[in-house]
């Protein structure tokens, strides 16, 4: 008897050289609709046999698309767990493939877990140009597929103050601001998945090996919140990123949902 799977996404923050730091907010896709745009309420899940629910116990509930990869970081950071429904995190079939947009992820094995991710040497998915991120878990030897379809919310057009680029020495903090209604509204209350909440923080932050330190922990927002405050702390970095992380709109059905949120980062000189 073929045996049906559960797919369900745990996240991690990792870090990968990427794009020019002078480059803003990213997006992915080539149409004319600015990826993040589709209505988050066509977000569907469809097949049969496999489930694929966020499992966010710790690691923040989406799958986020960074504008600004660091070190070691993919563009679409997030890990992606498969067991056999009922089998509470049982190992997968050994054949069993999961894509992200079109894009095959590397099995990883932490303990006695199974992980599906983005490998950060190779290719790199991105926003589809729908606005969407497509998941897919399929295993041919019990027969079992399952699709996901996440809505991806728009790049925030923020300001800041200073302006991105400029030095932060003698500077107490860096102000940001955006429109109201930016960010995305969840709607229920999905703290018992452990998701993220929107946030600003201050990084060190090299420009010759994309490596990011810490300074402070982030600081939570609220939904309706329209700016910010990050105090400028010390680093021993040569620069400094400030970084607004917000999750999408959750979508839930079942033992089926996720999010895919976005990570957007600014530079500044030391």
């Amino acid at each position: 008897m073929r045996s049906p799977l559960a797919v369900s996404m745990m996240l991690s923050l990792a870090a990968c050289s990427g794009q020019d730091s002078s480059s803003p907010p990213g997006g992915g896709g080539t149409s004319s609709e600015p990826p993040g745009t589709t209505d988050p309420s066509n977000a569907t899940a469809r097949g049969g046999g496999l489930e694929v629910a966020a499992n966010v116990q710790g690691f923040g509930g989406a799958l986020f698309f960074n504008d600004l990869p660091m070190a070691g970081e993919p563009v679409i950071s997030g890990r992606i767990q498969v067991a056999p429904v009922g089998t509470a995190g049982g190992p997968p079939p050994a054949d069993t493939v999961v894509t992200l947009n079109g894009v095959a992820l590397v099995k990883v094995v932490v303990g006695n877990t199974t992980y599906f991710t983005v490998d950060p040497g190779g290719t790199q998915p991105t926003i589809a140009p729908d606005g969407f991120l497509h998941i897919s878990a399929s295993s041919a030897s019990t027969g079992a597929s399952r699709a996901l379809n996440l809505a991806c919310p728009n790049a925030i057009a923020a300001t800041l103050t200073p302006a991105p680029g400029a030095s932060l020495s003698g500077v107490s903090g860096v102000s940001l601001s955006w429109a109201t209604g930016s960010l995305p509204v969840q709607g229920r209350d999905f703290s018992a998945f452990n998701l993220d909440l929107p946030s600003v923080s201050l990084h060190g932050f090299d420009s010759a090996t994309h490596a990011m330190s810490f300074i402070a922990s982030p600081q939570p927002l609220a939904v309706t919140s329209v700016s910010a405050t990050v105090p400028v702390g010390a680093t021993s970095a040569s620069g400094y990123a400030v970084e607004l992380r917000y999750p999408g709109v959750f979508f839930l059905d079942g033992e089926t949902g996720g999010a895919c949120g976005r990570t957007q980062r600014f530079i500044y000189a030391k």
